[in-house]
């Protein structure tokens, strides 16, 4: 009974099971501590590929190379048990094909850039999909062919039972997702991507209507992109050590001739990548794939599979990209060490320019698509001050100009991020003189009080009288809470604020309820309900903002851009008078 136990249920039975299992072990704890090191990745899997290969042909040798390997005791236990690493590997691979594939797609619709053509796109996905799997089928076939790579094998001894042969009808029938559930299950990797563009198609359509931004779902697959992404860099990380136990296992129970098929296959198989590579770099080519777009996304992720994962190419071609671009330049970009790569002095040259030279070529594109008038014409106004203001200049400028579409984006100065729309208005504490902007306004800034507040019957106010009040402010990063605070500064204190907000009624409502007093632009914040809140001019220091509007200064300024700056600069004129 207990012999039965250690046979067939624990499968440790014989001394040199355990002697492999323990070299087995060591093999992958070599491994770990070179990962822990810092060696590089590519460095790891060849490590991996030749211990493994070395492991499998000592195994033969203690075997002395029998006939029928798996009736050897040590090598059917030994084999198994490398089987939980290297087919539990394969096994998380798998795992992984059909979410990836999914929230990949789902994700990439759902943040299509405005005018994208989604036929276009599907229609361009699945031509190149199906197009790199007819490509790597033929060029597989013709290798194993060319070179008899496993041939006399059961394989191909087996060959003449064929299945059925379907007509091409039902063929395209089945990659149309009936079940999506079964096509998930089943591996239907085609189906799986029918699937995602239709769900994903329709979301973006919902979310053009304006009726539902659709926000939840967004995020949602925004964060499940997120977590597929770095569950791919873990199991792909893993392949050093299942590497191992699948190059033991096959060279193991396959005899001496496995070793020659082995190396046979790897051969074929790196030749049959690069010819694929090659492929897919001339389709690159062919269709206009900028090298400096690949490498832009590189130098901002700084990690080569993250990049690939957001490009939706595969990690060998965007590093030959890289590599390529790095040869033509005669000089390294990056640094690298292990999966990571940092940007160095070269790379941060090439990146100045790279952000100059592919916003020339987007101008380029706009003009042109104007002058043929293909382009909708959109303009994005970046926002940090008169917010207020907004919605009734927005409605009069939409009222005589509908066809033009406005995209707002409002900004935070504390968040520094790299600003590329076509204007943007905001507030200083002095009139804009630089080029390539105008001061539109300037607005005096002025104490709300409780009128229970013994100060609010005063004709005006020096600034560091309130210094012992409570303030409700804006919150920090917003361009008029930076300019008082500068204020308060000059008049030799910091403010107590009890409270932050970026609501005008909030901010009326609790100056009413005696919570606070606040700072309030005379102009962009005028038609506020100001009952029982009295507005108190300041004496020291002069408390005046001005808001600006500026404008690229560089690149291309569409014709939607100039006649939404001159709208703009004539609706400002009326608060002048």
């Amino acid at each position: 009974m207990e012999l039965h136990f250690f046979k067939e249920f624990l499968m440790i039975s014989h001394p040199t099971t355990v002697f492999l299992l323990l070299v087995f072990l060591l093999i992958l704890a070599m491994i770990h501590h070179l990962e822990k090191k810092g060696t590089s990745f590519g460095k790891l899997v060849t490590i991996g590929t030749v211990s493994g290969a070395l492991l499998g042909i000592f195994i033969q040798v203690l075997a002395g190379f029998p006939d029928a390997p798996t009736k050897v005791v040590f090598i059917k236990e030994a084999t198994k048990w490398y089987s939980l690493v290297g087919g539990g590997f394969i096994d998380l691979i798998r795992m992984l094909v059909v979410p990836l594939v999914l929230t990949s797609i789902i994700h990439v619709i759902l943040h299509m850039n405005e005018g994208t053509n989604l036929k276009k796109l599907v229609g361009a996905m699945l031509a190149t999909n199906l197009g790199m799997v007819a490509l790597a089928a033929i060029v597989g076939l013709s290798l194993g062919s060319l070179f008899g790579l496993g041939a006399g094998s059961s394989a191909v001894e087996g060959a003449s039972k064929m299945r059925d042969v379907k007509p091409v009808v039902d063929t395209f029938r089945a990659l149309i997702p009936m079940n999506p559930v079964k096509a998930m299950a089943d591996t239907n990797v085609i189906a799986v991507v029918i699937f995602g563009v239709v769900i994903g198609g329709i979301a973006q359509l919902i979310k053009k209507t304006g009726t539902n931004s659709l926000e939840a779902f967004t995020k949602l697959f925004d964060e499940l992109h997120l977590i597929m992404g770095w569950a791919c860099d873990f199991i792909i990380g893993l392949m050093p050590y299942g590497v191992v136990a699948l190059l033991a296992n096959t060279l193991a129970t396959r005899g001496l001739k496995a070793v020659m098929d082995m190396g046979l296959f790897i051969l074929l198989l790196y030749l049959g990548l690069a010819i694929m590579f090659a492929a897919e770099a001339l389709l690159l080519t062919v269709f206009g794939v900028n090298p400096l777009t690949y490498f832009k996304k590189v130098a901002e992720l700084q990690h080569i599979t993250r990049a690939s994962e957001e490009l939706h190419v595969a990690q060998p071609s965007l590093s030959r990209t890289i590599s390529r671009l790095e040869k033509e330049l005669g000089v390294q970009l990056f640094e690298r060490s292990g999966k990571n790569i940092i940007l160095n002095s070269y790379g941060e040259i090439l990146l100045k320019h790279t952000n100059r030279i592919l916003q020339e070529l987007k101008d380029i594109e706009q003009e042109i698509g104007d002058a043929a008038g293909e382009r909708s014409r959109t303009v994005t106004l970046s926002l940090y001050a008169a917010s207020k203001l907004l919605p009734e200049l927005v409605m009069a400028f939409k009222h005589e100009y509908p066809s033009i579409r406005l995209q707002i984006i409002q900004e935070d100065l504390t968040k520094n991020q790299p600003n590329g729309c076509d204007l943007t208005l905001f507030s200083s504490m002095q009139p804009c003189t630089q080029d390539y902007s105008v001061t539109l306004i300037e607005e005096e800034i002025l104490l709300a009080l409780p009128d229970s507040n013994p100060l609010s019957k005063r004709d005006n106010l020096n600034l560091s009288e309130v210094a012992g009040e409570e303030f409700i402010c804006l919150q920090q990063g917003k361009s008029l809470r930076t300019i008082t605070d500068t204020f308060c500064k000059i008049a030799g204190f910091e403010p107590s604020v009890v409270l932050e907000s970026d609501s005008p009624e909030t901010v009326r409502e609790l100056i009413r309820a005696g919570i606070g007093i606040s700072f309030i632009p005379s102009i962009t914040w005028q038609g506020m309900d100001t009952k029982n809140i009295a507005l108190v001019p300041i004496s020291f220091p002069q408390c005046r903002r001005y808001i600006n509007l500026s404008w690229r200064s560089q690149g291309y300024l569409s014709p939607a851009a100039i006649l939404f700056r001159d709208f703009v600069q004539d609706y400002f004129r009326a608060f002048q008078k």
